[in-house]
Order: C-alpha cells, then sequence, then structure tokens
C-alpha cells in the first residue's frame, strides 16, 4: 500500500494516523530502524480499525510515543543485549513525555489490541528466530517447538501461515546431503545455510511489512514539539 487512503481504515481517522506516523516514522527513523516504523505503522493502524478506538481522544504525540515504547516492549527495545537498544528512561526524554505517560499508553494499548507478551503480529522480522510464540503449537495437547519437528510437521505449518519460514535442515556434511530427501527444497535456500522469511504469520499477516503502509522520508529532530 503506498497511500493512507488504500488502507482499510474509518476514513475519520486518516488524519490522527497519519499525524502518528509521521512522528513514529520519524522517530524510527533518527533512533531505531525501518522495522519498528513498519511495524509502528501496522500497530496505530490497527488501533485506528477499533471502534471505539483509543486514538479518539489525547494527544496526537503522547499516542505516537506509546506506540513505539509498546512495540519497543515487544521487541527487547531496552535489553541491551539485543540492536537496535533504547532504554526507556532514554526513549521517554527524546519524546518529551514521563516514563509514567509511556507505561500509561502502553497499558491502553495493551487492553485495546488483546496483546500478550511476545506478541507475533507486532514483532519486527528480525526477532522472529528468538520469538517462542512464532514456532510452538500444540499437538496431541503438548507444546511442541516447530523447528525441532520432522520436516512433513514444518511443510504443513508453513503452508497453513503458523511459522513464518522454513527452518534450515541441519546438514553438517555437504557430501551428505540428497535433494531428493529436503522435501522444502522448492521453498527454502536450505542448502545455501540459511532461511528466508516468507511472509509475517497470524491473522493480520496478509502482506510484507514494504507495502503495508506509506514510507514517509521526514526526519526532522522537532517531531515530538508541539
Amino acid at each position: 500500500m503506498s497511500r493512507i487512503e488504500d488502507i482499510s481504515i474509518p476514513a475519520a481517522r486518516r488524519v490522527p494516523f497519519a499525524k502518528i506516523t509521521f512522528l513514529t516514522d520519524a522517530f524510527c527513523a533518527k533512533y531505531l530502524d525501518e522495522e519498528y516504523a513498519e511495524v509502528c505503522r501496522f500497530m496505530t493502524m490497527d488501533l485506528c480499525r477499533l471502534q471505539p478506538s483509543p486514538l479518539d481522544t489525547g494527544r496526537v504525540q503522547t499516542w505516537a510515543a506509546g506506540i513505539i515504547f509498546t512495540v519497543g516492549s515487544l521487541n527487547f527495545l531496552n535489553d541491551p543485549a539485543f540492536e537496535p537498544y533504547l532504554s526507556t528512561a532514554g526513549l521517554a526524554r527524546r519524546v518529551k513525555v514521563s516514563e509514567g505517560t509511556l507505561y500509561n499508553k502502553r497499558k491502553q494499548i495493551e487492553k485495546s489490541l488483546e496483546l500478550m507478551p511476545f506478541d507475533p503480529d507486532y514483532t519486527v522480522p528480525s526477532m522472529l528466530e528468538v520469538n517462542p510464540l512464532m514456532w510452538m503449537v500444540e499437538v496431541d495437547g503438548f507444546p511442541m517447538d516447530l523447528r525441532d519437528a520432522p520436516r512433513e510437521m514444518q511443510l504443513e505449518a508453513y503452508e497453513q501461515g503458523l511459522i513464518p519460514y522454513l527452518p534450515p535442515l541441519p546438514w553438517d556434511d555437504a557430501d551428505e546431503y540428497d535433494e531428493e530427501d529436503d522435501l522444502a527444497s522448492p521453498r527454502t535456500p536450505a542448502e545455501q545455510g540459511d532461511a528466508k522469511i516468507i511472509k509475517f504469520p497470524g491473522p493480520k499477516g496478509q502482506e510484507d511489512f514494504a507495502n503495508r503502509s506509506a514510507k514517509r522520508k521526514n526526519t526532522e529532530p522537532t517531531l515530538f514539539d508541539e
């Protein structure tokens, strides 16, 4: 989707959507990355679709800050072991709101969207591999990590959109590789030793991140000024 008009959100909320995503786009371009920008747009779009929407009240700046904080919380943004990294205090300082306001907005967003820890619908692509919920399914009443499942089960899960890509096959010796035994060879470059993200899973993931919303280029440092 290249224009706000193309996105299926109520017409009355297209202006708030544009204002909020202008701020989140600019912040992510300056401090985070395009993956975060895309997921922030996606979360804003979902909030705009709610009836009623929490975005109907409150300041655009604080909602933009809350959306960034919520997406960051779901993707370990405040954990220095991951990149990009930004502490809660650092985020609050840059968006010019208090930490208390960030937590309050996150609570409202979590309730409105019924978010769960590690929510797959708002996981940035680079974090899919470490998100445990992306790979867990229930088999005969027991949880199973599909990365350790037989290839036939992985293929079935992938065809149903339950996993984002087919894990690479554990071939340690190239001489032992038999393409006929690799049921996934037409779908993933396993022979190259890496996996390619095919699509974002979940009920909302009908398009890739690059096409979910317009990409804005403004990165002025006054994004959260009045």
